[in-house]
């Protein structure tokens, strides 16, 4: 292999990881004098070692944890620190529990928690997993993708019933996207767990939603009051980081 061939893997490979979020070709293109085939070629390579993932089909790649090994880096470890005073001002304001994840594929990957101090609690630990249509953390992130991307993620969705709440059908989803895109949060109400509820706001870069922040609590814990009062602090949340995280 050549020292240019070399360069231009590692070029990329930095590049993904210093992305808070999933990278389109057409960006790298734009960002390094390397043309498309090339660096469709060097990134089918790094994906068949395992090293970067295509996110939706198509399109939009990431580094995977693989790559964090190499320099014992943790995975997000950028967006989690960042994002840790929020989660401990809610925490402390509300004492429930507190998740912060990304979208990975169309799963939930949860990065962060704090749990709750009270007796009855529902814990999404770190490296945990959920399908992002039955979370508020998922359905916050998924509803601010570009366009195309939610069109890939739709398009691979297979609904599954996780409780009777659980949506249905391709329609409803897209309904209740549209609705958290509009209103700027999510709500899970027992749809991934019974009896437990979450709402979320996704964290947004530069228009791109990189991470989400949710609040769950147990259905008996929950009345109007708490649970505007909660959405109004997450909105907060969410609209501050856009704005210090803002283009330009």
């Amino acid at each position: 292999m050549s020292m240019g061939v070399i360069r231009k893997t590692f070029t990329l490979l930095e590049a993904l990881d210093a992305a808070r979020g999933p990278v389109s070709l057409g960006e790298l293109a734009q960002k390094f004098p390397y043309s498309k085939p090339t660096i469709c070629r060097i990134l089918r390579s790094l994906q068949k070692l395992g090293y970067v993932e295509q996110e939706g089909g198509r399109g939009w790649y990431t580094a995977t944890a693989r790559l964090a090994t190499l320099g014992q880096k943790q995975p997000h470890s950028g967006i989690v620190k960042e994002a840790l005073p929020l989660l401990q001002d809610l925490h402390r304001e509300f004492d429930e529990t507190v998740n912060l994840g990304v979208l990975r594929g169309r799963q939930v990957h949860y990065l962060h928690f704090l749990e709750t101090t009270k007796p009855l609690r529902l814990i999404a630990a770190p490296n945990a997993v959920d399908e992002y249509y039955v979370t508020a953390l998922g359905k916050a992130i998924a509803a601010f993708l570009p366009e195309e991307r939610l069109k890939e993620l739709l398009a691979g969705t297979r609904l599954r019933a996780f409780t009777p709440r659980t949506v249905r059908s391709k329609a409803a989803l897209t309904a209740e996207l549209d609705r958290v895109r509009a209103q700027g949060w999510a709500a899970d109400r027992e749809e991934a767990n019974s009896g437990v509820v979450c709402f979320g706001v996704s964290l947004i870069e530069k228009g791109l939603p990189i991470a989400g922040v949710s609040l769950s609590l147990p259905a008996v814990r929950l009345n109007e009051k708490t649970e505007k009062a909660i959405v109004a602090r997450l909105v907060a949340v969410a609209e501050d980081f856009r704005h210090k995280h803002a283009a330009g």
